[in-house]
């Protein structure tokens, strides 16, 4: 019998500790219903700690600012199966009739997540022993329960039993100013398996257990703020707001259905935003697709064999189930895509991993989530239907009017029932329109990929064509007619079959003791729109990748040099013939090219190793006084030999992408000396700025010591070379 100091619950405990252990399948859902039950006793805030610094006894404890219970309110609570929406109805009804018992006005619907009064009972899925403290407006109590001290009467009748005060709790201080609420304590919960990878993800999942909205305007959001103490890595200095992971930036199209315009999701009432999809074969790897936000108008798939079993029961056009209004509200979206990646580009909140899965449409009933395996249940295939996600709401699956079809587990539906069968009607024609819209863009960007492989295809041809005409122009030994036939067959040979090679690189092969001028060139190709990843240079300004990975620079150099599609250039000094590596690449590069095939400066002609002449002259950096200066023919000799060379390299491969390409310098026209004394000016006034200002900022400071350097090394080879 329960007295003051005593809740009898009405199972025994047996049936108690059954029910507590098969009614869910996870923690996560176990803690869904405690924080239900917080919303359900008007709480806008309910608070989650976990301390698992000992996964195997954990502590979780979940309080509120809700209306608390008093001793009346608590054995109600220990009733297991009262139905607390219809008590509540029944207390509406019963306020409004008049003295004849004659009901004035229908009286508004509860608003209760909970039907059955078993939610509770999901305090002993985690633990065998709990502790709740629960203040009203005129009563402030502390009880207990202990499961595990019945193992020896199982059909005794568990009950709550009054206790003098909470165990300590690092977070009761937060809860205590709250004028009423509830705090439920668990102990020794054994949380094993769920590492720090779950707990990132646990607000994430908390909170796609609710629809977390106002209930009506003059209500603040319902907020659920949680707290993990665990190792130093997951440990958290306070409260955080459970905010759900959805990835709305990822999402191609979406298709919506919100009577009131302020349940949507601020993230899909923004402007239609770009979202991004991987499209190799396209110039930069991407497609720019807008995204369309839709309304929807639920309209069933009638042509399902399962819809003739409930077709009788159905009123189209007045949305009624056996007489009975249905609405479906929501949101489905697809995905632009799956692949982490590729979808963090459009939204860093994307995320796939075993604790959460987007490709899910999760149903919520009365604001909490009913089923979030609703998406395989409606039997379609295909690759884009694993790009679906969204959530909608279906709140006549838990119509008073109709029994409870919740499965045993409370974490789904009996997909027998026709109103299940109802949703699911109305579901696919939606679900396979989003599939559709997907499909159809990855036809667009298949074929925009085949048109531009077509184009570079025949550019690539033409492309052929020029640079073997010009090949065999330099053949002097050839007569014209042989030139001309040998053109004729060789372009006609290919017809097309060959792919066309986009790639062109340059690659600058030089001595990090040389990086000020080699500095210079890179700078001023990038000045003209050449992108980085055009030019393998190891000594790039703030590049790091060289020293990475040894075995895979080697690679890319030897790669680079094979390549016919890559320019060579050399930066020959006495560094560059001291360096083993250096040489290496100038034999790798007389092996595979001819004299014309690649570019070359030098400091001077005489450290030129011979094979990469052949007996060529060559301009030399160093000037007749040994000085290192921008002089006339050096700044021509650079515009003419180095740089439009190496711009008119890459613009090759711009021409057969079809992209815009790159300006070539202007050589330098100097005046007579005549003119330039009438002019008083000299010929460094008609050099190209932007090569002067480059000059001045690599190489102008550097000079004299560069020099200095290069004199010690060359008086340090001499005295090496008199000792032998």
């Amino acid at each position: 019998m329960s007295d003051e100091n005593s809740v009898e619950f009405s199972f025994s405990w047996l049936a108690l500790r059954l029910l507590g252990r098969g009614l869910y399948s996870n923690p996560w859902s176990a803690l869904s219903e405690l924080v239900a039950n917080g919303f359900d006793a008007g709480a806008d805030t309910v608070y989650l700690y976990i301390d698992m610094k000992d996964k195997t006894k954990a502590t979780v404890e979940v309080f509120d600012n809700g209306t608390g219970m008093d001793v009346d309110g608590l054995r109600l609570y220990a009733t297991v199966g009262y139905d607390k929406r219809a008590a509540a109805q029944t207390s509406l009804d019963a306020q409004m009739k008049d003295d004849d018992g004659d009901v004035i006005e229908k009286p508004p619907a509860t608003d209760y997540m909970g039907r059955k009064g078993i939610g509770k009972l999901a305090a002993l899925y985690l633990s065998q022993e709990f502790f709740i403290r629960t203040k009203t407006n005129t009563s402030d109590t502390t009880w207990t329960l202990d499961a595990g001290a019945a193992s020896n009467e199982p059909d005794g009748i568990p009950s709550l039993q009054r206790s003098e005060g909470l165990p300590p709790s690092p977070v009761l201080g937060r809860w205590e100013p709250f004028d009423t609420g509830t705090f439920v304590s668990l102990r020794n919960v054994d949380l094993r398996g769920y590492g720090e990878q779950g707990l990132k993800m646990l607000r994430a999942r908390l909170a796609n257990q609710f629809l977390l909205k106002a209930r009506d305007k003059n209500e603040s959001t319902r907020e659920i703020k949680v707290r993990v103490d665990g190792n130093d890595d997951t440990k958290d200095s306070d409260f955080k707001r459970a905010q759900k992971r959805i990835a709305f930036g990822n999402l191609a199209y979406v298709e919506a259905n919100f009577p009131n315009y302020a349940d949507m999701p601020n993230q899909l009432t923004s402007e239609a935003a770009e979202v991004l999809l991987p499209a190799p074969g396209l110039l930069d790897k991407m497609y720019r697709h807008e995204r369309s936000i839709h309304r929807f108008v639920a309209s069933p798939d009638t042509a399902s064999p399962e819809w003739k079993n409930i077709a009788e029961r159905v009123d189209i056009e007045k949305s009624e189930f056996d007489g009975y209004k249905y609405e479906l509200t929501g949101w489905l979206g697809v995905h632009a895509s799956i692949e982490k990646d590729a979808a963090r580009l459009n939204d860093p909140l994307f995320d796939k991993n075993r604790y959460y899965n987007p490709a899910q449409i999760r149903l919520y009933v009365r604001g909490k989530l009913a089923s979030d395996r609703l998406l395989g249940q409606l039997g379609l295939t295909g690759t884009y239907t694993n790009y679906i996600e969204g959530e909608i709401s279906f709140d006549f699956l838990d119509h008073d009017e109709f029994p409870d079809i919740a499965t045993s587990n409370r974490q789904d539906y009996d997909e027998t029932d026709g109103r299940v069968k109802l949703l699911r009607a109305l579901l696919r024609p939606l679900v396979r329109g989003l599939v559709s819209k997907r499909q159809n863009l990855a036809k667009e960007i298949r074929k925009l990929e085949s048109d531009r492989k077509q184009k570079a295809a025949a550019a690539g041809k033409e492309q052929f064509a020029k640079t073997l005409n010009s090949d065999l122009a330099s053949m002097s030994e050839l007569s014209e007619d042989t030139r001309n036939e040998i053109q004729f067959l060789a372009v006609n040979k290919i017809k097309g079959a060959v792919e066309a090679k986009t790639d062109y690189r340059i690659f600058i092969s030089h001595s990090s003791a040389d990086a000020a001028f080699t500095n210079f060139l890179y700078e001023l190709l990038l000045s003209r729109g050449a992108q980085p990843n055009e030019i393998f240079y190891t000594s790039k300004p703030d590049e790091i990748s060289q020293y990475s990975d040894p075995n895979a620079l080697a690679s890319v150099v030897r790669e680079s040099i094979r390549s016919a599609n890559t320019l060579l250039f050399y930066f020959v000094s006495h560094n560059f013939r001291a360096s083993q590596y250096c040489m290496f690449e100038g034999g790798a590069g007389w092996v595979t090219r001819s004299v014309r095939e690649f570019l070359m400066l030098s400091t001077t002609y005489s450290e030129i190793p011979n094979f990469l002449t052949q007996g060529e002259s060559q301009m030399s950096l160093l000037d007749s006084t040994g000085g290192i200066t921008l002089r006339p023919d050096l700044h021509n000799y650079i515009i003419e030999c180095l740089l439009n060379p190496m711009i008119s390299h890459l613009n090759r491969g711009r021409e057969i992408e079809g992209t815009k390409e790159m300006n070539l310098f202007e050589k330098s026209e100097f005046p007579t000396q005549v003119i330039l004394d009438r002019e008083n000016k000299v010929k460094e006034d008609y050099f190209d700025p932007t090569i002067v200002e480059h000059w001045a900022s690599h190489i102008g400071p550097k000079a004299t010591e560069y020099i200095a350097l290069r004199a010690k090394a060359s008086r340090r080879a001499k005295a090496a070379s008199d000792a032998e």
